[in-house]
C-alpha cells in the first residue's frame, strides 16, 4: 500500500521536465529501445528533374539501460509512534518520494547537457564583468549568441529551453530590467520566454571545467579556480523521459523484536536523456 501511494504522487514536477515525452511504454526490464530516425527527405520547388530521386531512410536502434536510483532506509521505531500527533510513516513516504525525485531531476538535467563544446553540442563561456570573485557574470549578449547558434543550426524555434543556473539567474536579475519585471510576476518556476528560449531555473547546475569545456563527472567535487556551474540548453523533442519497475524494501517492526522498529527504502528504474547528442548547449561562467 505504501509503494502504491508513493508512486501515486510520483510527478517529475520541475518545469524544465514537465514537457519531456515519456517512453516509459517502451521499457521492457529496465531497458529501453529507441529508434534514431534517419536523414530527412529533400524538398523540391518547381521540379522539372524525372524520375525523382529516391533513397532509402537508415535507422539506428539504440538500446539503453536505464539508470537505478534508491534512497537509504529510514528506520521508524514503535516507541516513536506511540503517541505521536501527526502521520509520520505518511511523512516518511512523502520524504523518500520527493527525495528520489529531486535526484533523478538532477541527474537528468547533467545528462542532458552537453559532454563537450563540439559543432552540434556547443558550449559558450559567459562575457559579462566580473563579479568580485574573478568569475564574468552572464548578460544578455551572451543568451543571444546562443539564439544564433540555435538557428545556424536550424533547430526548430518552438520548445528551445534555457534552464539557469542560480548565478547565471542573478546575473540576469542585476543587468536586465526587462527579466526583472518578469521574474516578479511569475510564481510558477517557469519564466516568460527570453530570445526566443523558455526560461526555467534549477538549483542542480552541471559542473564542466572552463579551460576543457569538458562536463565533470556528477557528483565530483568542484574546483573553483578552474571549474565553473552551466546553464543548459535543449530542444524538448529531441529529449525524454521514461520510468521502469520500482520497488519498496520493507521491514514491519514485528519481524525486528531487538529495537521494535520497522525500516523502509526505496528503488526506482528511470532514465533522463537526449535521443541523440544535438541541440543540447551549456552556459559557463567565464573567469576573469
Amino acid at each position: 500500500m505504501w509503494l502504491a501511494i508513493l508512486l501515486e504522487k510520483f510527478r517529475f514536477t520541475s518545469t524544465w521536465a514537465a514537457g519531456l515525452k515519456s517512453e516509459s511504454s517502451f521499457v521492457g526490464n529496465n531497458v529501453i529501445h529507441l529508434n534514431e530516425i534517419g536523414a530527412d527527405p529533400t524538398v523540391l520547388i518547381d521540379n522539372t528533374v524525372y524520375p525523382i530521386l529516391t533513397t532509402t531512410r537508415e535507422d539506428q536502434d539504440i538500446t539503453v539501460a536505464l539508470k537505478k536510483y534508491e534512497t537509504t532506509n529510514t528506520r521508524i521505531t514503535d516507541d516513536e509512534l506511540y503517541g505521536l500527533p501527526y502521520d509520520k510513516p505518511g511523512s516518511v513516504m512523502a520524504q523518500h518520494r520527493i527525495t528520489l525525485e529531486q535526484g533523478m531531476l538532477a541527474h537528468g538535467l547533467y545528462t542532458i547537457a552537453p559532454l563537450s563544446n563540439t559543432a552540434r553540442t556547443p558550449i559558450i563561456v559567459t562575457s559579462g564583468e566580473d563579479d568580485g570573485t574573478g568569475r564574468r557574470r552572464m548578460t544578455p549578449g551572451d543568451i543571444i549568441r546562443l539564439k544564433r547558434m540555435y538557428d545556424d543550426a536550424k533547430i526548430p524555434k518552438e520548445g528551445r529551453k534555457l534552464v539557469l543556473a542560480p548565478e547565471h539567474s542573478e546575473d540576469l536579475l542585476l543587468a536586465s530590467q526587462v527579466f526583472r519585471e518578469q521574474y516578479h510576476i511569475i510564481a510558477t518556476g517557469q519564466l516568460l520566454p527570453l530570445y526566443g528560449f523558455e526560461l526555467h531555473e534549477d538549483v542542480n547546475a552541471p559542473v564542466y571545467n572552463v579551460g576543457t569545456k569538458v562536463r565533470k563527472a556528477y557528483g565530483a567535487a568542484s574546483a573553483p579556480a578552474t571549474d565553473a556551474n552551466a546553464s543548459v540548453a535543449f530542444y524538448n523533442a529531441r529529449c525524454f523521459q521514461a520510468l521502469g519497475t520500482n520497488k519498496m524494501y520493507h521491514r514491519e517492526s514485528a519481524l525486528d523484536p531487538e529495537t521494535r522498529s520497522s525500516v523502509c527504502g526505496f528503488r526506482q528504474w528511470g532514465i533522463m536523456m537526449p535521443y541523440s547528442r544535438d541541440s543540447q548547449a551549456a552556459i559557463i561562467s567565464g573567469r576573469v
